[in-house]
């Protein structure tokens, strides 16, 4: 039977389909109740079917799979006290009353014998990887509500319980346990998440069941929650990883003493007998970078600039692969300088990572740094959010000649007509970049293929870099949207950047009339030709108006 189950959860593994994994948790927990009603489940019965339930997309599976934890909790406890009422009952006995072998058939299998006679035997118990497979079911639906997290941590508390009420070393609450916790604080995305999870670190780090995945998922909650201190605090954790792994690394730490001193240094290599423990790996550095990309800080971009250099230093002396640079550590970087809201220069710096990416990659110093299509719109979103020391109102820029009667824009276009609306040169050079990283993504030789993502980005430059002078303002934003058109990568994102960035007489001549609402002059997503989205991967918004 346990057999069985586990076929299924290898059916599910092979299957794309949602509909194989409901059907294979269901068809599991079928089994389980059968072998329940033979008196012949077994511990492994119950955590195979909490597995098939903590992987399951059933929108219930998470409580689920906690109410088959409730059942072998039950069915456990009714075990260990017919083996108590059959131990009273039978006492010295040589022969078992019928009594007795009633109890005996409450119990299930029977394994053990006494006095040449069979004897109750605990067939069902739940363990640390009963509890541990729950917790990770809770982690896999945990969200910003934070309700996943605390149950998750409401579980775990219960296994710290039973452990320390019982002693019992199965019930011990071991690194899986905690990890799959810090991750449901992760996914809340607050500072208070990222708390707790630092919280349980010290925790596992006190208890010596730390491991690489805890640090990575703490510095994970760090960036998740997009505090200004958050790439300071996932930074710190990265030095602590460095500390300990250079502890554990230190050839000549003494074997023997009697030292207290000396004591507490055995009792630390004790628990920590490897500095792959802890020693940071791509994952640890580009969660890091990612934190300081997202923390809003002035230094952000510098210091993932920095972080990255330093791994880059690191395996150019040592060689190690498992700190090398890669396409998403690049990203992240080029990200940070994105999302900089001072930093004047910011094009100019992310399309340096990008070429740096390109020389390692292309010399074959580096085979995991090749760029990608999102290496290439994060460098065009750091040009199109490069702004200048002031910005007009885009009505006044690109307003149409029946707008242009309306007293308030009116005066905006004036406005726009009689001060200095030139470009500052970090704006001029972000445009300059935009337009040559266009051309190159749209040649037939690229390798790089433009999506939804890019054509939006360009639009979204176009709108913020463009001066109403610029010669060749609306033949190019002509010619992007049209491309993006023959591509079939119109998204709702795209329209919108168009909105933006065209003049309303462009805007109205490049949306079909079957697609524009009329009444406002608002484009209708789901009116646009099919043919315009037919490479899309995007869930196409319904009946969405802008």
């Amino acid at each position: 039977a346990n057999l069985q189950i586990k076929q299924l959860m290898e059916q599910n593994k092979s299957s794309r389909h949602s509909s194989a994994e409901k059907d294979s948790a269901i068809q599991a927990e079928r089994v389980l109740n059968r072998l329940e009603e033979l008196n012949r489940a077994d511990t492994i019965t119950y955590n195979l079917v909490i597995n098939a339930f903590s992987k399951s997309s059933l929108p219930d599976s998470t409580i689920r799979a906690e109410k088959v934890l409730n059942r072998m909790e039950i069915f456990y406890q009714k075990q260990m006290d017919s083996v108590k009422r059959w131990s009273q009952c039978v006492g010295n006995a040589s022969d078992l009353t019928v009594e007795n072998q009633n109890l005996l058939e409450e119990c299930g299998v029977f394994d053990a014998e006494y006095g040449g006679k069979k004897v109750p035997s605990i067939t069902v118990k739940p363990n640390v990887r009963t509890y541990s497979t729950v917790i990770d079911a809770y982690s896999r639906t945990a969200n910003e509500n934070a309700d996943g997290a605390e149950a998750g941590q409401a579980l775990l508390e219960h296994l710290r319980t039973l452990y320390e009420s019982t002693g019992d070393e199965e019930l011990k609450p071991n690194a899986i346990s905690y990890n799959s916790v810090i991750n449901a604080w992760a996914k809340t995305g607050t500072v208070y998440g990222a708390e707790t999870a630092m919280k349980l670190l010290t925790t596992m780090e006190n208890e010596g069941i730390v491991d690489v995945i805890s640090y990575n998922a703490v510095i994970h909650a760090w960036a998740r929650c997009g505090s200004k201190y958050s790439g300071d605090r996932a930074e710190g954790v990265l030095q602590r990883m460095k500390d300990l792994a250079a502890i554990a690394d230190e050839e000549d730490i003494e074997q023997d003493g009697e030292s207290k001193e000396e004591r507490e240094v055995l009792h630390f290599d004790r628990i920590f007998s490897s500095q792959a423990y802890f020693k940071p790996n791509i994952r640890t550095y580009s969660s890091v970078i990612d934190a300081w990309s997202r923390s809003n800080c002035p230094t952000a971009a510098s210091r993932a600039q920095a972080i990255l250099n330093e791994m880059e230093k690191i395996y150019e002396q040592t060689g190690d692969g498992s700190i090398q640079p890669n396409t998403v550590t690049y990203s992240t970087v080029i990200n940070a300088y994105a999302r900089s809201r001072d930093m004047e220069n910011k094009a100019s710096a992310a399309l340096q990572v990008l070429k740096r990416m390109q020389q390692v990659y292309d010399s074959g110093e580096n085979e995991q740094a090749k760029p990608s299509v999102v290496t290439y719109n994060s460098v065009l979103n750091a040009c199109a959010t490069t702004y200048g020391v002031r910005s007009l109102d885009r009505r006044s820029r690109f307003a149409s000649e029946e707008e242009k009667h309306n007293d308030q824009v009116s005066d905006l276009v004036r406005l726009a007509d009689d001060e200095e609306t030139d470009k500052s040169a970090s704006q001029s050079l972000a445009l300059g970049i935009v337009k040559a990283m266009y051309k190159e993504m749209t040649s037939p030789e690229s390798d790089i293929q433009p999506d939804h993502f890019t054509y939006g980005t360009v639009l979204k430059a176009c709108a913020n870099l463009m001066s109403p002078g610029d010669e060749d303002a609306i033949p190019f934003i002509r010619e992007v949207f049209e491309q993006c058109c023959d591509d079939g990568q119109v998204s709702f994102g795209v329209c919108f950047q168009l909105r933006q960035a065209a003049p309303v007489d462009l805007y109205r001549d490049l949306i079909p009339k079957i697609a524009m609402d009329t009444s406002n002059g608002h484009f209708v997503i789901d009116r646009m030709p099919t043919d315009w989205s037919r490479h899309l991967k995007e869930r196409r918004r319904g009946s969405t108006k802008r």
